[in-house]
C-alpha cells in the first residue's frame, strides 16, 4: 500500500520492485517524499510468481533509470526467484536472468548487487548466489518441503500447549483447528508427551484429543512442534503431511496463541 511504501522510503529500506504498477507506485511515493530509493527490480525467469515480464523488463529498466537522473530512485540492484523444481529448471532461470542483469546495465544501470537464491538454493547450488542471498525459511530452521534434513539447520520455534482434560484413552490440550492446526493432520502425526511421541487422534475448534500415557495428569506440557521431545521435530513435518511448507504452519498460528521469546532464543540470535 501506497502509506507502506512512504514508511519504508522514511526508513531508508531497499525496495523489490516486481511489477510496472508498482514501480510507478515507488516513484510517485518517492517524489511526494522528496526522498531518493533504493530499488532491486525483480525479473521473472520461469517462477511467474511475480517480476517483471522480459518483454516489459527494458522499459522497466528505462523508467527506473529515468527516475533516477530525476533523483527519486536508485537502481541497486536486480534479482528474481528460482522455482527450484529441478537444477535444469533453476540453470535456465539463471541464463534468463543473466541475460536480464547484461539488458539493464547495456542501457546504463550501475548495479551494486544481483541477487537469484532464497533459503534452498543458497544451500544447495553456491554458484547461483551472486551478490546477496535471501535466506528466509532456513534462519528459523525451517528446511524446504520434501527436502533432506539438514544437520545444521536448528528450529527456533516450539508450540506446545497443556493437558487440559483426561477422558479414557485420550487426552485433550488447549488449542484447537481456529489456533492455527489444519485439521487435516488428524490421525496423520504424532506430538511429544512427557511420555515420548504419542498420535494425534483428532482437532476440534478449541482443543486437540492426543494418545494418552501412563500418569498423564492435567497441566502436562504437550509439544505440537518443537525440539525437545520425542514427535514431530520441525513445522516442516507437519506441512509435508498435508502437501504444504514449514513457513505455512508458522504464519497461519493465530494471533491468539501467545508468543514468548526465551533466553535461549534471545541468545542464539
Amino acid at each position: 500500500a501506497d502509506d507502506e511504501v512512504a514508511q519504508a522510503i522514511r526508513a531508508d529500506i531497499d525496495l523489490g520492485v516486481g511489477s510496472m504498477d508498482y514501480l510507478e507506485h515507488v516513484i510517485a511515493a518517492a517524489e511526494r517524499l522528496g526522498r531518493s530509493v533504493r530499488v532491486h527490480l525483480k525479473v521473472d525467469t520461469g517462477l511467474h510468481r511475480n517480476g517483471i515480464a522480459p518483454a516489459e523488463w527494458a522499459e522497466a529498466v528505462r523508467r527506473t533509470l529515468g527516475a533516477e537522473r530525476a533523483g527519486s530512485v536508485r537502481l541497486v540492484g536486480v534479482w528474481s526467484h528460482l522455482a527450484e523444481a529441478s537444477d535444469a529448471e533453476d540453470d535456465a532461470a539463471q541464463a534468463l536472468f543473466h541475460i536480464a542483469v547484461r539488458e539493464a546495465e547495456e542501457l546504463g544501470a550501475l548495479l551494486e548487487h544481483t541477487h537469484l537464491t532464497a533459503s534452498a538454493a543458497t544451500w544447495e547450488r553456491p554458484e547461483l548466489r551472486g551478490s546477496l542471498v535471501r535466506v528466509g525459511a532456513f534462519c528459523y530452521g525451517v528446511r524446504s518441503a520434501d527436502g533432506p534434513e539438514i544437520a545444521e539447520l536448528a528450529p527456533v520455534a516450539s508450540l506446545t500447549a497443556p493437558v487440559v482434560a483426561i477422558d479414557g484413552d485420550g487426552v485433550s490440550v488447549g488449542i484447537g483447528s481456529l489456533d492455527g492446526l489444519p485439521s487435516s493432520l488428524s490421525g496423520r502425526v504424532t506430538v511429544g508427551t512427557p511420555a515420548g511421541a504419542r498420535a494425534l487422534l483428532s482437532i476440534g475448534l478449541t482443543s486437540t484429543r492426543i494418545a494418552s500415557w501412563a500418569g498423564a495428569a492435567v497441566g502436562d506440557e504437550v509439544v505440537l512442534f518443537g525440539p525437545g521431545r520425542t514427535g514431530e521435530s520441525s513445522p516442516t513435518t507437519l506441512a509435508e503431511t498435508i502437501g504444504t511448507v514449514g513457513e505455512e504452519i508458522l504464519t497461519r498460528l493465530a494471533p491468539g496463541i501467545q508468543r514468548r521469546a526465551t533466553d535461549e532464543i534471545v541468545d542464539r540470535a
